[in-house]
């Protein structure tokens, strides 16, 4: 995990998957990253493969952002930044082998470059 990116609130957020982890944004990935912002990461490092940013009133997650298609990321809103982190460890719980397999391709073709 990169130096200084574990949430302070690490130990109150919802459990993942062996090789998952909660992360701060940092600002290579978000221009204004806020505090309350989570993403989650596999092996501690990048991509991130989902994120919650709160709003006015609500919060916003993304999951599938180590996609490289747009069309291959999901957007949700919800009414509690809770529920919000809840949503998207429950994804990554149903789909970690999955989200693995697509991280580990990413890394491999960035690995070329």
């Amino acid at each position: 995990m990169h130096r200084g990116l574990t949430p302070p609130d690490v130990d109150n957020l919802p459990p993942l998957p062996e090789r998952f982890s909660w992360q701060l944004p940092h600002v290579k990935q978000h221009r204004r990253p806020t505090p309350e912002a989570r993403q989650i990461v596999l092996d501690g490092a990048g991509p991130a493969v989902a994120s919650v940013q709160p709003s006015i009133g609500k919060a916003s997650t993304i999951v599938g952002i180590h996609r490289w298609l747009e069309s291959g990321r999901h957007y949700r809103e919800f009414t509690s930044h809770e529920v919000a982190l809840r949503y998207v460890a429950a994804w990554a719980w149903r789909y970690a082998d999955l989200i693995a397999e697509e991280v580990e391709d990413h890394r491999r073709v960035n690995a070329g470059r």
